[in-house]
């Protein structure tokens, strides 16, 4: 009974995940500065039934004689799947002291869906690694002994989850998924050498997870991991290291 709630409530997450789409395009420069625009919609319905489920883990809790968790500063669930201006201005206003400006911001209701837009722009990547959302949810990047960069970002799970090759699985899970569809993107400030993204370009990179094209694309994304190898010679990239990664492979450097 213990952990029942905080399943119950993650279980919803993950079901009502199909009703998201979201476009993330990170644009990173040479003297360490980029752009980061987000465009998400969540169903207003998903909105309502998440915070159904929510008040019911908290009315489990209580039952069980369980103190509700304390809210955490970096619950970007919340944020996600409840989104609301005030809310999404006053995180994005915590970032200004490491030189995270916002651009554009709109929250707005239509057909049905809450729609979010978000355009930040910051001055040095090294100090947006020291928020909690890149914490949570950002990469590494390493110069190389061969002069170029590798980003990386681990997946989020480490285990499979279970595909859905059946049918039958398929058209259980068509209901709760259908609609999923995360777009991402990353430009880089030189030539990219090597990526494990299905479209590549020059000088970018996207991975794209449509559950309407591929029924597993919600497993995709959890155990993705993110690598993008790119040159850049006169770059001021800083070195960003994120607990738990693996260190880059050893690559020889060029003979003279």
């Amino acid at each position: 009974m213990k952990r029942l709630p905080s399943l119950l409530l993650s279980g919803a997450l993950a079901l009502l995940a199909g009703c998201v789409k979201m476009e993330e395009v990170l644009t990173l420069k040479a003297d360490g500065g980029g752009t980061l625009e987000l465009k998400y919609s969540v169903a207003e319905e998903t909105i309502s039934r998440i915070e159904a489920m929510r008040r019911l883990a908290a009315d489990l809790e209580a039952a069980a004689g369980q103190k509700p968790p304390a809210p955490t500063a970096c619950d970007y669930s919340r944020l996600l799947l409840n989104p609301r201006q005030a809310d999404i201005e006053s995180k994005l206003k915590e970032f200004e002291a490491f030189g995270v400006k916002t651009e554009r911001l709109e929250v707005k209701t239509r057909d049905a869906r809450r729609q979010v837009e978000i355009r930040v722009r910051f001055g040095s990547l090294a100090e947006l690694a020291k928020t909690d959302f890149f914490q949570s949810y950002g990469f590494s990047l390493t110069r190389r002994k061969d002069g170029k960069y590798r980003l990386y970002r681990e997946a989020h799970v480490k285990t499979p989850l279970p595909k859905n090759d059946d049918p039958e699985v398929i058209k259980t899970m068509t209901p709760m998924l259908e609609g999923f569809n995360v777009l991402l993107t990353l430009h880089t400030p030189g030539r990219v050498v090597s990526a494990n993204a299905p479209v590549r370009s020059s000088y970018s990179v996207t991975w794209r997870y449509d559950f309407d094209r591929n029924p597993n694309a919600l497993a995709a994304l959890e155990n993705q991991e993110f690598e993008v190898v790119f040159e850049e010679e006169e770059s001021r990239l800083p070195d960003i290291k994120r607990g738990g990664e693996p260190p880059p492979p050893v690559v020889p450097a060029p003979q003279a």
